[in-house]
């Protein structure tokens, strides 16, 4: 897995691609895959984007059965909504 390829399609990409998520989360989430370290700090990136909020509604009307990447997506909607909230241009908060 390539940190830098995979980040930039994943915040730079249109349209978002789900399913790369959802690979890079289960990578994180097995314990023997050898790239389960590098898919940690990638979604450890991803959730401190300030743009990865505005693909939440893609993410969970995905269909995705995949509990952890339902979680990281309500995760960056809470952590927008306390932290980022009140700095939104007010077209982005409607």
């Amino acid at each position: 897995m390539d940190y830098d390829s995979t980040f930039n399609t994943l915040t730079t990409g249109s349209p978002f691609n789900v399913q790369l998520l959802d690979d890079v989360i289960a990578t994180a989430y097995n314990p023997v895959d050898p790239n389960r370290a590098v898919a940690n700090k990638l979604l450890m990136a991803l959730q401190q984007h300030e743009g990865m909020w505005v693909h939440v509604d893609r993410i969970l009307e995905s269909g995705s059965t995949n509990p952890q990447l339902l979680f990281f997506a309500l995760q960056i909607l809470e952590d927008t909504i306390k932290v980022r909230w009140n700095i939104l241009p007010e077209d982005q908060r409607s």
